[in-house]
């Protein structure tokens, strides 16, 4: 902890080694974490990032998730008090795919371990997410608050995932989709609350915004498993497809909270 004229401040760093598990589970597993936080006059801040790392116990089957935090608040600020909070996250996952089995014997085919990864290189599932918030909260008589909170997510992801369920000898064949889909969330409340005797009122009005854009592919595979595993992207003979949704929400409310007896 360090203090100086301007306020007060205090940072702690935590990290972890790496471990193994068992077959059924992930090894290799890598995390650290840092946060930092402080004060200055009515103001309260924090910083705090992670970062965790996983080999996987199938071949191209790790991962790694990496987290941003920052936080901001005041009880003194234009008569009321403010939240503000801003985030990104980064997370990837490569894919491994389900193991194919034999519908009549129930077993996996020949030239086929329980460790094996049939999925093309380059299947994953990640994204890539942002945001931020605040809430403002000002007393205008007493008894009465004024609140506002607004919000706002982008989220861009990458689905590419693919699945091989007839093996005949080393010629493996399946199917695939790759998607690129983005989020865009925005949330806006204003409200009123007061409090009057044996009555709480809360009167406001209330929006939502969203919207999906994907551009996508569906595809066949197929490929001999004594060579290389090919690429998804070197995938030919797709099937594009492309999703877009737009969606808005919004209401004026009003609520009364009745205490009959005190």
């Amino acid at each position: 902890r360090a203090e100086g004229a301007g306020g007060a401040a205090r940072a702690r760093a935590a990290s972890g080694g790496a471990g193994a598990a068992g077959a059924g589970g992930r090894c290799g597993r890598k995390e650290g974490r840092v946060s930092a936080a402080g004060t200055r006059g009515d103001s309260r801040w924090g910083v705090s990032a992670s970062a965790t790392q996983d080999d996987g116990w199938r071949p191209r089957t790790g991962g790694h998730r990496d987290e941003l935090d920052l936080s901001w608040s005041s009880n003194r600020w234009m008569g009321g008090s403010m939240k503000l909070r801003a985030f990104g996250i980064e997370r990837k996952e490569d894919f491994g795919a389900p193991l194919p089995v034999d519908s009549d014997s129930g077993v996996i085919p020949d030239g086929v371990g329980f460790k094996s990864n049939l999925a093309l290189r380059g299947a994953q599932i990640g994204t890539r997410d942002f945001g931020f918030s605040s809430r403002f909260d000002r007393p205008l008589v007493p008894g009465v608050t004024m609140t506002n909170v607004f919000g706002y997510t982008h989220r861009n992801r990458r689905l590419a995932r693919t699945f091989v369920d007839v093996v005949d000898g080393e010629d493996a064949e399946g199917a695939g989709t790759d998607f690129r889909p983005r989020h865009e969330d925005l949330f806006e409340d204003l409200r009123l609350e007061w409090s009057i005797p044996q009555h709480h009122v809360l009167a406001g009005i209330s929006a939502a915004y969203g919207s999906l854009n994907s551009n996508g592919r569906r595809f066949d595979l197929a490929y001999n498993l004594a060579e290389p595993v090919p690429s998804i992207d070197d995938v030919t003979g797709a099937t594009d497809i492309r999703v877009t949704d737009r969606r808005t929400f919004a209401g004026i409310y009003v609520e009364d909270e009745w205490t009959p007896f005190t």
